[in-house]
């Protein structure tokens, strides 16, 4: 063998032996393709991935856009839900391990990320001088697949906030979710039940009863009724109050009483406008780069 052979076949052989003792291994994650025919015409599509991922597997989680063109989008405040058993991972600044993908840099937008633990959420928000007219992949965020999953499909949705040209007008879009798999997930809930059951009864009754009975009975009666009537009311009474039998008191609640629901994977006008609430009115943080005066400006006039 040449030296210069043998130096190669050692070079990977070091070089696998580093990965190992580092912990590192190959990404079995495969991204299924998206079928374009089933996307909405005359409309950009926001579209979260289909990804095949193993136990235990780190996954690098994209979202694409489709049927983008002029006038392109800059200004966004997108959400990504993620499902209860996933784990997102984080860098050491405590922010989503998350990415720009080729969409966002020709030309280049600015980004922000944040992380809702209670709503599980990932949370991007960008900002541009120029929009970005192009299709492909947005951005990307990794996310860990449990290693004893209860079951082989793990949703990811998606929410738009704020979604404009550069010049902050809105963009029509249209969201598509997706999910994270496993093929080789094996459950271990019972699929069967017991099918046998007592298929006998007692067939045997007593067929017998007495014949005899009392054939004679008390000839005397009393001969005195008591006099008086009881007084008393079978219907109690509480604070000299005498309630009727069967009534039933109920308690109205006052007129103009709302009651609010708050679905995982959706927005409302007095939640998604709050400029406090961290990663759920997630277009702040894009808001907070310089280039988002105009939209802050639009956002104050629409409270």
């Amino acid at each position: 063998m040449s030296k210069s052979i043998f130096a190669k076949v050692a070079a990977v052989a070091c070089s696998v032996a580093a990965l190992g003792a580092l912990g590192i291994a190959a990404s079995a994650q495969t991204n299924d393709p998206i079928d374009e025919s089933k996307l909405t015409a005359g409309k950009v599509n926001i579209v979260a991935g289909i990804v095949k991922a193993e136990k235990g597997e780190t996954v690098t989680f994209p979202v694409y856009v489709y049927n983008n063109k002029e006038p392109g989008f800059a200004a966004t405040g997108i959400r990504l839900f993620h499902d209860a058993e996933l784990k997102p991972v984080f860098k050491t600044n405590g922010k989503p391990d998350a990415k720009l993908g080729e969409v966002a840099l020709d030309p280049v937008l600015s980004s922000s990320w944040d992380y809702n633990e209670e709503e599980r959420l990932i949370a991007l928000g960008t900002m541009g001088d120029e929009a970005t007219p192009n299709n492909g992949v947005w951005y990307t965020a990794k996310v860990t697949v449990p290693e004893n999953p209860t079951k082989a499909k793990f949703p990811m949705t998606l929410e738009v906030d704020k979604f404009l040209d550069a010049a902050t007008n809105p963009v029509d879009y249209v969201t598509v979710d997706g999910y994270i798999y496993i093929d080789d997930i094996v459950t271990t809930a019972p699929t069967t039940a017991p099918t046998t059951a007592p298929t006998t009864a007692p067939t045997t009754a007593p067929t017998t009863a007495p014949t005899t009975a009392p054939t004679t009975a008390p000839t005397t009666a009393p001969t005195t009724a008591p006099t008086t009537a009881s007084t008393t009311s079978s219907v109690s009474t509480t604070s000299g109050t005498t309630a009727k039998p069967g009534a039933v008191t109920t308690t109205s609640a006052k007129a103009g009483a709302a009651v609010t629901t708050t679905k995982a994977g959706t927005s409302s006008s007095t939640t998604a406008t709050k400029t406090g609430d961290a990663g759920v009115g997630v277009a702040v943080a894009g808001l907070l780069l310089a280039a988002g005066t105009a939209v802050v400006a639009t956002k104050k006039k629409k409270d």
